[in-house]
């Protein structure tokens, strides 16, 4: 839900806007979405498309956690970084923060997003408080709904940060 309302709020704003979604299972959300894909896990590509790219978007969800692993959270926090690295507007969107436990983890999550993401939109209060307590500080951050409930509105963020830095 998060996906297909996220790309309808793009295609609203410019319908010939390449698309391409990293995702676990690219066959199925390209058909299931008409848009290009790549394996999540398939760096290389990844990497030549976010050079070609302007916006890159990490969501929705809550990607920045370590419940499930820190191998996880350390995937999360390179692609962030990389697409920062080959030029790309770093957005987070409907996203969730945490639980991340280590300190190690905590400055390391803070500092990736500190220095390579522009905008963060979480769907959560409790997702800000943990950022903030990160001491992440710096990227402008604001507070949604859950696209997941949203098929318009709130989701549109996504799609007016691609027109103000496209």
């Amino acid at each position: 839900a998060i996906l297909v309302s996220m790309i309808r709020q793009l295609r609203l704003q410019d319908p010939d806007l390449p698309i391409t979604v990293m995702t676990r299972r690219p066959r199925l959300t390209g058909i299931q979405t008409g848009v290009s894909t790549v394996h999540i896990f398939n760096i290389l590509k990844a990497g030549r498309i976010m050079k070609k790219s302007k916006l890159y978007i990490s969501g929705g969800g809550s990607l920045i956690q370590n419940a499930t692993s820190t191998r996880s959270l350390l995937y999360y926090l390179y692609s962030i970084r990389q697409a920062k690295k080959a030029g790309c507007r770093v957005m987070m969107y409907g996203c969730g923060i945490g639980p991340v436990t280590g300190e190690k983890n905590r400055r390391r999550s803070a500092q990736v997003l500190e220095e390579n993401v522009d905008l963060i939109a979480l769907r959560d209060p409790e997702s800000l408080e943990t950022l903030r307590g990160f001491g992440v500080h710096g990227p402008e951050i604001r507070i949604t709904a859950d696209p997941a409930l949203l098929m318009e509105g709130d989701s549109a963020v996504a799609a007016r940060h691609l027109e103000q830095y496209g």
